[in-house]
């Protein structure tokens, strides 16, 4: 449960940075218009496992082609090795283990993201940015008050939990929108190819106003279920094909 890549995080940094150097989107006679975000956050994808870090066999020719054109990052340190406790400090800026926030949580968990922490998305929103999330949320419960729509993005499709969490071991899972339940215990293999249509479906509703997406996916959390459209492609196995899905 490992998140060791994260992209476009000098992105992020460059969104708060906005949000503290500017009092206001519209007065383009003071300032250019503002960066659009694209956060995407991997459950354990290792250091070396895109060819950008020198993967002998994994391809990500995309990865690398932004890696090229932007900053390739050497050296990165996780507020966490686990699930909840690394998203929250993603999303808030906080130390987890100061917030009780100390390894994952589960679907019997009743607690969750507080009300009363300010997340990226809440201040991108208060900034005039559309948020969306896509992918695995983790930090809290499908009780009222901890899913993404109350945290800051007007948008959601994902699971709330990992995708190893799912029956016999766990209850049924649910993937959602919103709030609402589109499924029960869904396809994994179709995860990927869903979260990044709906970001990009999201991205093209309104291309005038700045946008913060945050694609945390299922893969490579094991299991592993790529698309078949990359199902046995890769070189480097199943794992392969998912981390090339991705890419």
């Amino acid at each position: 449960m490992l998140p060791r890549t994260i992209f476009f995080l000098l992105l992020v940094i460059a969104g708060i940075a906005l949000l503290y150097g500017s009092t206001s989107l519209s007065d383009a006679s003071r300032y250019q218009p503002p960066p659009n975000i694209v956060l995407l956050f991997c459950d354990d994808l290792g250091y070396g496992d895109l060819h950008a870090y020198g993967h002998p066999t994994i391809a990500t020719p995309h990865l690398d082609r932004m890696a090229q054109e932007g900053m390739l990052f050497t050296q990165f340190y996780s507020a966490s090795p686990a699930c909840t406790a690394s998203r929250y400090a993603l999303l808030t800026g906080r130390y987890p283990v100061r917030s009780g926030f100390d390894w994952v949580l589960y679907p019997k968990s009743e607690r969750g993201l507080h009300r009363e922490e300010h997340t990226l998305a809440e201040g991108l929103k208060a900034a005039g940015y559309r948020t969306g999330c896509f992918g695995k949320w983790h930090l809290g419960s499908t009780q009222p008050g901890f899913l993404p729509l109350q945290n800051g993005f007007d948008t959601y499709v994902g699971l709330p939990y990992s995708n190893d969490m799912i029956p016999p071991k766990w209850p049924d899972i649910a993937l959602l929108s919103g709030n609402d339940t589109l499924g029960i215990n869904p396809d994994q293999s179709l995860l990927t190819g869903l979260y990044t249509q709906t970001a990009i479906d999201f991205i093209r509703e309104d291309e005038a106003s700045p946008f913060f997406v945050y694609l945390p996916f299922a893969m490579p959390h094991v299991p592993l279920y790529p698309g078949k459209d990359f199902e046995g492609h890769s070189r480097a196995g199943t794992y392969g094909d998912v981390v090339e899905e991705i890419d």
